[in-house]
């Protein structure tokens, strides 16, 4: 699954939650963005868990970060 392709679409469900999620990770943000994820490559989210380490990693990646983003690893 390419995670990257889609959190790196401007203004995409999946880059709206990578921007809330970096705001403050918590597990039901990353919930929201693996499945926003998975909707957009039309997966089925109901076994969201078994992608979430892999959105997780793509996510926290700062080189996968917004430009204007003010998490911990980006200032």
């Amino acid at each position: 699954m390419d995670v990257r392709a889609e959190i790196m679409r401007s203004k995409s469900g999946p880059a709206l939650a990578l921007k809330t999620y970096l705001e403050k990770p918590t597990k039901q943000r990353l919930q929201y963005l693996t499945c926003a994820v998975l909707r957009a490559r039309q997966i089925d989210t109901a076994g969201w868990e078994r992608h979430a380490s892999t959105v997780r990693e793509v996510a926290e990646d700062p080189s996968n970060h917004p430009l204007d983003c003010e998490c911990v690893g980006c200032l």
